[in-house]
Order: C-alpha cells, then sequence, then structure tokens
C-alpha cells in the first residue's frame, strides 16, 4: 500500500495485487522509485495487453478516511483496474482511492 501527497496532504491511497507465482520476489524491489508496471514488464516479462478500468464515487471507510485526512464518509473516487498480458491472463490488479475534494483525474492512453 502506498499513500500519495500533493505537498503536505495526502491524496490518494494505492494497493495492488500481483500472484505470487508470477513475481516470486517483488518485494526485495524498490517500488518506491520505480513504477510497479515497468518492474513487471523489465524483471519478469509481464506485458501488458490490455487494461479494464472502473471508476466510481463512494464514501470514505474509517481505514481510508484516516489515510487521507479527512473524515469518515468523505467523498472519494475509486479507481479499479486489471491489468491483462497477451494471453488474456490477469496479472496486476489495483485500486485507488483518492480524496473527494482534491483530485482532478484524466486519462491518456498510449503504447
Amino acid at each position: 500500500m502506498r499513500v500519495r501527497y500533493a505537498g503536505d496532504d495526502p491524496i490518494s491511497v494505492h494497493r495492488s495485487w500481483v500472484p505470487t507465482d508470477l513475481a516470486p520476489d517483488l518485494s526485495s524491489h524498490d517500488l518506491v522509485n520505480e513504477q510497479l508496471c515497468v518492474v513487471l514488464e523489465s524483471v519478469y516479462g509481464l506485458v501488458m495487453k490490455s487494461v479494464s478500468e472502473q471508476l466510481e464515487a463512494s464514501l470514505a471507510g474509517v481505514e481510508e478516511a484516516r489515510r487521507l485526512a479527512v473524515r469518515p464518509s468523505s467523498p472519494v473516487m475509486i479507481l479499479s483496474d486489471t491489468i491483462r498480458d497477451v494471453s488474456g491472463q490477469a496479472f496486476k490488479y489495483s485500486r485507488i482511492v483518492f480524496r473527494g475534494d482534491r483530485i482532478k483525474l484524466d486519462f491518456t492512453y498510449e503504447r
């Protein structure tokens, strides 16, 4: 799990899941300074073919509110995604909770 900040303010909580059998020593990599998808491709050969994303409005739960420094039930945006390789196998799932009062999302995809 990672919390991202804008200045001193937390703006999002990121959680990602990768099957252990596909990236057995993933935790030994510097995932603070390197993007997870870059490590998955360059080290484990997990090449992204497709991404499925869902964006929804929601209310912060107690744990999310604490990490985002907001009150429980504050508005949040939740972005969930599943990344699949060329065979269609899912190899990464992520859930990002953004503060509803501090975020603007802009999507551009190029590969």
